[in-house]
């Protein structure tokens, strides 16, 4: 197992921006030096990443080489325009191949308040499904990631999307901290899916669901200061003989993104004896 940081929380005004800027570029080698400082080598990031720098491929691989930190995966997610979202899939797959990477997450759809019926979720299996091939095609892994708020969210919508996806092609990046938001047990999670697993996101939460309530995912914490068993999910895999990415992120950190890496950092290093 290899550890690695996703970086984005260092550059959240960059999902708006449609074209690359030195800022934004600047904000992901800010946030790739702090988390290499602390220890961490693998770096993950948002889809953005490829429109900052699919222009500036030395820069990007002058950014890697001298925090001797390597590129893992790209978090790439569907927006309801399955043209749009393709087309930067394929961008996304080719930025990869160049960077000497290989795993992409897909976060599906929002419901919006639409009803994740059967007609619904297939509908955005369909789409999965066919970035699956491009993957494929592409050689790249793709990872399905449940996630709050979208049609693979509960129990239900995880196995439904699990039965309606082709095993061989579509894997799975669990989430701790979505595992609770979608009412489920993030080790009974695992322990189902651990022979589809090919990619872990490591976030803890808090117990108060009274908290942030309009926006729960602000209740993510580092690794440590919430109420995930880290301990039984690292156990887990191991017995599963993963072999794959724990990669740690807190969307909203409540201290600096620094102090949260390092704090998660440590927590790997002491507690589940990773590096």
């Amino acid at each position: 197992m290899e550890i690695a940081y996703t970086v984005w929380p260092y550059m959240k005004s960059a999902f708006t921006a449609t074209e690359s800027s030195e800022e934004e570029r600047g904000k992901f080698e800010q946030g790739v030096r702090e988390v290499a400082d602390i220890g961490f080598r693998n770096i993950e990031n948002f889809n953005f990443t490829v429109i900052q720098f699919e222009d500036y491929p030395e820069e990007f691989e002058r950014i890697m080489r001298e925090n001797g930190t390597k590129l893992v995966n790209i978090y790439h997610c569907l927006t309801g325009d399955f043209e749009k979202d393709y087309a930067l899939a394929v961008r996304c797959c080719d930025f990869l191949n160049r960077h000497g990477a290989h795993l992409m997450n897909l976060e599906v759809s929002r419901r919006n308040g639409r009803e994740a019926t059967p007609v619904a979720m297939q509908e955005v299996c369909d789409q999965v499904n066919k970035i699956a091939d491009l993957c494929v095609e592409k050689g790249i892994t793709l990872c399905l990631h449940p996630h709050y708020w979208t049609f693979c969210e509960t129990a239900d919508q995880i196995a439904f999307f699990a039965e309606h996806t082709d095993p061989a092609k579509v894997k799975f990046c669990i989430d701790t901290c979505h595992c609770v938001l979608g009412k489920m047990n993030p080790c009974e999670t695992v322990e189902k899916y651990v022979d589809r697993i090919a990619c872990m996101h490591l976030k803890d939460i808090s117990s108060d669901e009274n908290e942030h309530p309009e926006f729960p995912i602000k209740r993510c914490r580092a690794l440590g200061e919430g109420i995930v068993d880290f301990r039984k999910v690292h156990e887990i895999l191991k017995d599963h003989g993963y072999d794959g990415i724990l990669c740690v992120e807190v969307d909203w950190p409540r201290l600096c993104n620094f102090d949260t890496a390092q704090i998660s950092y440590r927590y790997l290093h002491d507690v589940l004896r990773l590096r």
